[in-house]
């Protein structure tokens, strides 16, 4: 019970650093202080700081770094909001990665598809859709005429980050579609109705990073299932491999046909190949001026065009973040930061290989699957685009990588949950 009361605690803290801008500040700063005891008071019971889950020590890298992050900053107004979602996060991350003591992570599954169904009502709500795809006898654009004017919200989501969080889902709902022993056939229908849901309006945003995280995620989570699919990914990977040289053989329309491949396009200059490589060339810059300290999370648009001025991309262009995860946060909190998220993901993303393939509990397996696949969509499109820039969704990616820690826990360590 009491740890029940100090999870709940630590999630009413996170939320209130989350909407901080809304709040007093005085808020906040008793937020981070609970936080801190509850950390402090939890390695005082346990007698030991870290060794939770295999991504502490990332973790605490990142959250160490954070007064030099501020330090750093030329706009603390901009720093600071952005600072408090990064420790909300990390609370977030750690109160999920604490499933394993409870017995409902094993319902996990059924979390995961009502989270993917209110994304997918939401992102149908709230993305321009093109009018139709080619080859879909569909049109969302008028489906979406068709709804109550208090549903919709125009504009608010961004095709391109509305594919990365379908994209997100998909995995999971594919892995427990497909996974028999390891689920009820009512969740198992479920599954299969959202997968169907998620991938068509994962074809209407069109987000090609997003599609190609799918694309990687789904032949490596088969993969792990069985090494027979080997017959069927190989040859399509050579087939993929020889059409994208033979696409890619005249070098002056490689950037035209890497924007085809990987980007939206549009009338967008930052979603165009020429676009982002101008602005991963200043993120370059920016790690090789900043390397120890970053300039300040939230920071990098407004120095890049104070030291750095852009050409392809003008000066009224609110482009916010660099549409690379990885230069981003390098930009931001300097090589240590950078270090420090990539081994956060690496050592989340391991961990979770051994479950996938040999758990006991087959829901356990088909959970790690899943969420495998999720960080591989993550990570991949992660190469075009930057969500993690939003403080409201770097916590819920925060909280799903909490989910997978706790899947990830060695069976003999959650084994009471299980029983």
């Amino acid at each position: 019970m009491m740890a029940r009361w100090l999870a709940g605690l630590a999630v009413v803290a996170a939320v209130i650093l989350v909407f901080s801008a809304a709040l007093p500040a005085g808020l906040a700063l008793a937020a981070i202080g609970l936080l801190g005891l509850l950390f402090i008071g939890r390695a005082v019971v346990a007698r030991q700081l870290t060794g939770y889950t295999p991504a502490d020590w990332p973790l605490l890298a990142l959250l160490l770094l954070l007064p030099v992050n501020l330090w750093a900053s030329p706009d603390l107004g901009v720093t600071l909001p952005r600072v408090y979602a990064l420790i909300a996060a990390a609370a977030l991350f750690w109160t999920v990665a604490a499933l394993p003591e409870r017995p409902w992570l094993q319902h996990a599954g059924w979390v995961l598809l009502a989270a993917g169904l209110a994304l997918a009502l939401a992102v149908l709500a709230a993305t321009p859709f093109s009018a139709s795809l080619a080859g879909l006898p569909l049109n969302l654009a008028s489906l979406q005429a068709r709804l109550p004017a208090g549903l919709l919200a125009p504009d608010r989501f961004n095709p391109n980050l509305s594919g990365q969080l379908l994209a997100l889902f998909l995995p999971p709902a594919l892995a427990l579609a497909f996974a028999p022993r390891a689920a009820h056939p009512i969740q198992r229908l479920a599954a299969a109705a959202l997968s169907l849901l998620l991938a068509v309006l994962l074809l209407f945003t069109q987000s090609r990073g997003a599609l190609l995280g799918v694309a990687l995620a789904v032949p490596v989570m088969t993969l792990l299932v069985s090494r027979r699919w080997l017959w069927l990914w190989g040859p399509l990977a050579l087939a993929g491999l020889g059409f994208g040289v033979f696409m890619l053989r005249d070098s002056a329309q490689a950037p035209a046909a890497l924007s085809a491949a990987l980007l939206a396009g549009g009338s967008d200059v930052t979603a165009t190949a020429q676009g982002r490589l101008e602005l991963w060339s200043r993120a370059f810059y920016l790690l090789q001026d900043f390397p120890f300290t970053g300039v300040g999370l939230g920071m990098p648009e407004q120095v890049v065009n104070l030291l750095y001025p852009l050409f392809m991309v003008g000066p009224d262009s609110q482009w916010v973040h660099v549409h690379n995860t990885y230069l981003q946060i390098g930009s931001e909190m300097g090589i240590p930061g950078l270090i420090a998220f990539s081994a956060l993901l690496l050592a989340v993303g391991t961990a979770l290989i051994w479950p996938a393939r040999h758990a006991a509990a087959p829901w356990r397996k088909t959970l790690a699957l899943g969420l495998l696949g999720s960080l591989i969509v993550f990570a991949v499109h992660g190469l075009v685009d930057a969500p993690l820039a939003s403080p409201k969704l770097m916590v819920l990616f925060f909280g799903l990588l909490g989910l997978m820690a706790a899947v990830a826990v060695p069976e003999e360590t959650g084994a009471a949950g299980e029983r």
